[in-house]
């Protein structure tokens, strides 16, 4: 769905991570990463997603075989910041490390 969805406060920076289904197939739960380092960018792209929400269902209608389809429900996952951050940390240590 790249470039499909139009709005402009969706981040050219974000990315499904992961997407979990109800047992009733009802809903789908789309963890969205944002790679930004604004919290409001961030946000808005969410608000821009939940935006066209029907525009996501109705493209996953047509390109599934499902008894019903799922209305995406999206969530924010900081989980490739953290690890980005987490990363800076080690490679700070090993620095300071051979500094000495």
């Amino acid at each position: 769905m790249e470039g499909k969805i139009k709005d402009h406060r969706v981040s050219t920076f974000t990315s499904v991570t992961d997407v979990e289904t109800t047992d009733d197939l009802r809903y789908c739960f789309v963890y969205i990463s944002n790679l930004e380092d604004d919290l409001e960018k961030a946000n808005e792209t969410m608000k821009g997603l939940n935006s066209a929400k029907g525009y996501i269902r109705h493209e996953l209608s047509q390109n599934t075989e499902l008894p019903y389809t799922p209305e995406p429900v999206f969530k924010l996952d900081n989980s490739i910041k953290r690890g980005m951050k987490i990363e800076e940390i080690i490679r700070d240590l090993h620095q300071d490390d051979e500094e000495d």
